[in-house]
């Protein structure tokens, strides 16, 4: 009949077993981001569309620094790189014992923190920074504190000490400079500090 409408029939529903529906939705490719910060997710997110580092999303009161560590730790967990990259070089041009002593100590809090033992890449910035500045921290309480409770600060230092105290030279070093993909679970990761020595120094627990 011309102008009458046909009538589209609804197919029913079907009945899928209870299983077969948990089955489906475990197969789907999720990524939980609950137990991620959001500022540093949003740091992670950003790169994604420009693919440089913007700590935009940092609160103020945040060291930069310990940041660029959770930044850092966000870029291992997803596999990103190049943002890695990016962190490390951030904290290796921020963190400066000298000029922000708590900026320091929040740094070495988060490294010891957040990355792997197996991972010496930013220790291999902040234990040359120690070295290179170590009369100063130690005459500072709460880093010189920091200094004696962080096991990989410790095992750098006193090896650092073994080698200066046997004539160890630059040479080796540099080879040592070579190794650092061998870094291991002793916390130990081998650096240049350019010949820097120990003398008597001050005495640990001193003022």
């Amino acid at each position: 009949m011309a102008g009458s409408r046909q009538a589209i029939k609804t197919p029913p529903p079907i009945d899928l077993p209870a299983d077969a529906l948990q089955e489906a939705a475990s197969n789907q490719n999720i990524i939980t981001l609950d137990d991620d910060e959001p500022a540093t997710l949003r740091v992670l997110l950003s790169y994604f569309y420009s693919f440089v580092y913007d700590d935009s999303s940092r609160q103020l009161t945040q060291s930069l620094s310990a940041f660029a560590v959770h930044v850092y730790a966000i870029a291992d967990k997803y596999d990103v790189k190049p943002l890695q990259d990016l962190a490390t070089q951030k904290l290796k041009n921020v963190c400066n014992p000298v000029t922000n002593v708590e900026d320091y100590i929040a740094a070495v809090d988060a490294v010891d923190e957040l990355t792997s033992p197996k991972d010496g890449t930013l220790w291999g910035i902040i234990i040359p920074k120690t070295i290179a500045n170590i009369g100063f921290l130690l005459g500072t309480t709460r880093a010189k504190e920091l200094i004696l409770g962080t096991e990989a600060l410790n095992v750098a230092l006193l090896k650092r000490l073994g080698r200066a105290n046997t004539g160890h030279n630059d040479d080796e070093d540099a080879r040592d400079d070579e190794e650092q993909d061998e870094y291991g679970s002793s916390g130990y990761v081998p650096f240049s500090t350019g010949g820097l020595s120990f003398g008597g120094g001050r005495r640990l627990g001193s003022g």
